[in-house]
């Protein structure tokens, strides 16, 4: 039989009442926060703590959204395939329930995911639907995001030394 040291059980009685008191806005930051350091393990189970609560609030968008984040760090850790149909089952699934940005940004990642793996033209569908998913471009935010896109649609032709396309979309 194995002994469990005291600190490892004192660490779970005082982690475990914290875990639940916090938002599931707080448990995302914590996922974003270990995202950016490379700590996927965390990451993913902090996005999946989120997702929980985002669902018991009726949230169902924040939900799917929250799966986006764990398809982002997949794709970080070079599980392009496993990101790239967890995000289409998330937009097949909770898409009527998420805002145009929460979409935009998963098609944005798919974008990215694709063109990572040599897809280039699937990549380009993907970021004009992450385009056209952001219908408000009265919305400082949107503009923002279809700038950012269009970058990435022109570094992706750079990338492929067709040139003229990539000026075309450095909007």
């Amino acid at each position: 039989m194995k002994c469990i040291p005291a600190t490892l059980i004192f660490s779970f009685l005082i982690y475990c009442p914290l875990l639940a008191q916090e938002t599931p806005k707080e448990l995302q930051q914590k996922a974003q926060w270990f995202s950016r350091n490379q700590q996927a393990d965390s990451a993913i189970f902090y996005y999946e703590k989120s997702g929980e609560k985002w669902l018991k609030q009726g949230e169902k968008g924040e939900y799917h959204y929250t799966k986006v984040g764990i398809a982002f760090v997949l794709q970080n850790q070079g599980k392009f395939v496993e990101a790239l149909n967890s995000i289409d089952q998330v937009i097949k699934e909770g898409g009527q329930d998420m805002t145009q940005f929460q979409i935009s940004q998963a098609q944005r990642i798919a974008g990215y995911i694709e063109s990572r793996v040599g897809n280039t033209d699937e990549a380009v569908e993907r970021y004009d639907l992450a385009i056209n998913a952001l219908e408000d471009t009265t919305s400082t935010q949107n503009l923002l995001v279809r700038s950012a896109i269009y970058d990435n649609i022109g570094s992706l032709y750079y990338q492929n030394f067709d040139y003229a396309r990539a000026l075309r979309n450095y909007r």
